[in-house]
C-alpha cells in the first residue's frame, strides 16, 4: 500500500514538473521584475506580379529588437523597432528600382495573463499592441526610381505608413514535458494617414482598414536546451482605399494571406537563446482599382530566413 502511494504521488509531481513552463517554452510568461531583451537579424524576399507592371521583386534586410519588462506577474509590456536596410524593390526586367533604408514605426503593447494552466488547465492571454507613426515617411519609387525610407503600401506588406492598434487573444498549454500549443486570434485597425509619394512629387493617402487574424503554433522541446517550433498563421487583409501623389484614387480589395512558420532554439545558459527562423507566404490575389483602369495583383508570396537571440535578466 505504502508502496502504491509512493508510486502515486511520484507520477503527481512528475505530472507537476512535466508542465512547468521555462524559458524558451511557448507559453512561457514573465514573472515581476524580469526583462527578456532580443534582437533578430533576416534576410527577406518578397515578389508579385502586377498587371500593366510586371512582376516586381522585393529583396533586403532585416533588423529587428525587443525588450519585454515583467510588470506584475501575469502583466507585461514590451516595445518593438525594426530597421530596414539597403531594402531593393525592382522590376524583374530590371527597367527600374529604388532603395528603402530607415527605422520604421515603433510598436508598443502589453500582454496580461488572465488564466493559467495551474490551476485553470491552459493558459488564457490578452494582448494588446500600438504602431506609432511618429515621422513622417517617404516611399520610394520605380517611376522616378528615387529611393526613401518606406517600402511602397502597394508593393510589399512591410510598408505600413498608418498608425495601427491590435488586440489580441490566445489560449495555450504545455501538456508535458517536450509538447505544447498556441492558439491566436486577434483584430487590427490601421487609422487613415498620409505619406510622401516619391513617384508623384506629393502625398498619397491611405485611408483606415481593419484586418483579422488567426493561428495555431507548436513547439517540440525533446531535451531542455533545444526546441523546434512549427506555426500557420492567416490574415484577413480588409479593402484599403488610398489616392496617390497625382491625385489617382485606388482600392486594393480584401484578400487572404497565409504564412508558415520554422524556428528552432538553443538553450546557450538558463538565460540566453540562439535561434534560426525561417518563414513562407503564400497570398491570394486581388485586384488594385482605379479610375483609370484597374489591374491584377497575381503571384504574390515571400519567404524569410534568420538568426536571433533572446536574453533573460
Amino acid at each position: 500500500m505504502k508502496l502504491l502511494i509512493g508510486v502515486m504521488v511520484l507520477g503527481f509531481v512528475s505530472t507537476a514538473q512535466a508542465q512547468d513552463l521555462k524559458f524558451g517554452d511557448l507559453n512561457y510568461f514573465l514573472k515581476s521584475g524580469q526583462i527578456n531583451a532580443g534582437a533578430d537579424l533576416s534576410i527577406g524576399n518578397e515578389s508579385l506580379k502586377r498587371e500593366n507592371t510586371g512582376d516586381v521583386r522585393v529583396n533586403g534586410y532585416f533588423a529587428d529588437a525587443k525588450v519585454a519588462y515583467g510588470v506584475l506577474d501575469n502583466l507585461t509590456g514590451f516595445v518593438k523597432l525594426q530597421y530596414q536596410y539597403e531594402v531593393d524593390t525592382e522590376l524583374k526586367t530590371g527597367s527600374g528600382s529604388f532603395d528603402t533604408t530607415g527605422l520604421q514605426n515603433p510598436e508598443f503593447g502589453a500582454n496580461y495573463r488572465l488564466l493559467n494552466q495551474s490551476s485553470f488547465g491552459y493558459n488564457v492571454d490578452f494582448g494588446a499592441v500600438v504602431g506609432l507613426k511618429l515621422m513622417d515617411r517617404k516611399a520610394g519609387s520605380l517611376t522616378t526610381q528615387e529611393d526613401g525610407d518606406l517600402l511602397d503600401p502597394a508593393l510589399s506588406t512591410r510598408g505600413e505608413p498608418r498608425h495601427k492598434v491590435e488586440l489580441n487573444g490566445r489560449i495555450g498549454k504545455k501538456w508535458n514535458e517536450a509538447n505544447e500549443f498556441s492558439l491566436l486570434a486577434g483584430v487590427i485597425y490601421h487609422q487613415e494617414s498620409e505619406y510622401e509619394d516619391k513617384g508623384n512629387n506629393g502625398d498619397a493617402t491611405i485611408e483606415s482598414s481593419l484586418d483579422f487574424k488567426a493561428g495555431g503554433y507548436y513547439q517540440y522541446r525533446p531535451v531542455n536546451e533545444f526546441m523546434l517550433g512549427l506555426g500557420l498563421t492567416g490574415t484577413y487583409v480588409g479593402e484599403t482605399k488610398g489616392e496617390n501623389g497625382a491625385n489617382v484614387k485606388a482600392t486594393a480589395t480584401s484578400h487572404l494571406d497565409f504564412r508558415a512558420s520554422f524556428d528552432a532554439k538553443y538553450l546557450v545558459t538558463e538565460a540566453l537563446i540562439v535561434k534560426f527562423m525561417m518563414n513562407q507566404d503564400r497570398r491570394s490575389d486581388y485586384e488594385f482599382q482605379t479610375n483609370s483602369g484597374d489591374s491584377n495583383i497575381e503571384k504574390r508570396k515571400s519567404f524569410n530566413y534568420g538568426l536571433g537571440v533572446d536574453y533573460l535578466f
